[in-house]
């Protein structure tokens, strides 16, 4: 499993902008919009 946002346990679909947030406070991204590709070295599995 590649470690990318889209695997990531805090990666978060918005419904009302339609979009994805990292919700992981350890994170520099932390609510941040982020794509399926990206990724940090934060990531933990789903």
């Amino acid at each position: 499993m590649d470690k990318i946002c889209g695997t990531c346990e805090y990666h978060t679909y918005d419904p009302a902008s339609g979009d994805w947030l990292c919700f992981c406070d350890k994170s520099d991204f932390f609510t941040d919009w982020t794509g399926y590709n990206d990724g940090c070295p934060d990531w933990e599995e789903r």
